[in-house]
């Protein structure tokens, strides 16, 4: 009698990955940031394009980790005379002035989410250079929109994880405000932050494939 024993182990483990968000203050800013100059650590943004700027001189950069621009930097202010916003939640009707502000990154990045800082900087109060409405898109499509109402409106998550290089930022200022330019005082991105789990180990044993021959 001839005993033919056949044994297979497969073990394949299994890792799974949930994800948390954090706020990255480095990579959005500004890829000529110099530290030894006052200026935050550089990051990736740059090709920062403008729709108006107060006294046509002020830097986008200020809003990007730089300290050097040339009015109340760390800060951006786009330029005064524009038409305040209407009030009625929808952002470049009724001759209202949209405010906008784009830029690249030297890479693709992935983004859960931006932080935006309004008005009188992160935490501070608006002033009279607040916004109202504000809308952001990566490449080309809208991931988040809404009322700052005058106010630093903090983060706002996308609802799921976005892959790009090209972003606009567009705002309206406060109903209250005549005319007065609104500051962006910082961007920052919000990442997604992988936390390996495992969900276990699985064994496939096939034993006893047995071929039994008889002489």
């Amino acid at each position: 009698m001839k005993y033919k024993h056949f044994s297979i182990f497969v073990a394949v483990a299994f890792t799974g990955t949930a994800f948390a968000q954090t706020v990255d203050t480095v990579l959005l800013n500004a890829t000529t940031n110099v530290v030894g100059e006052g200026d935050e650590a550089p990051g990736l943004s740059n090709n920062f394009l403008r729709s108006s700027a107060i006294g046509n001189v002020d830097d986008p950069e200020g809003a990007f980790g730089n300290n050097n621009g040339p009015i109340e930097p760390p800060t951006f202010i786009f330029d005064d005379g524009g038409v305040k916003d209407d009030g009625d939640n929808i952002l470049g009707n009724n001759g209202e002035t949209v405010y906008t502000l784009s830029w690249n990154t030297t890479s693709p990045v992935t983004l859960a989410g931006i932080e935006l800082a309004f008005g009188g900087g992160e935490g501070g109060p608006a002033g009279n250079r607040g916004t109202q409405l504000y809308e952001f898109s990566i490449q080309g499509n809208i991931v988040a929109q809404g009322d700052a109402n005058g106010s630093d409106i903090g983060q706002v998550l996308f609802g799921g994880d976005v892959f790009g290089d090209t972003f606009l930022l567009r705002i309206t200022g406060t109903v209250n405000n005549p005319s007065a330019g609104p500051r962006v005082s910082e961007i920052n991105a919000i990442v997604p932050v992988p936390e390996p789990t495992t969900f276990g180990l699985l064994g496939i044993s096939a034993l006893g494939l047995l071929a039994r021959r008889r002489r």
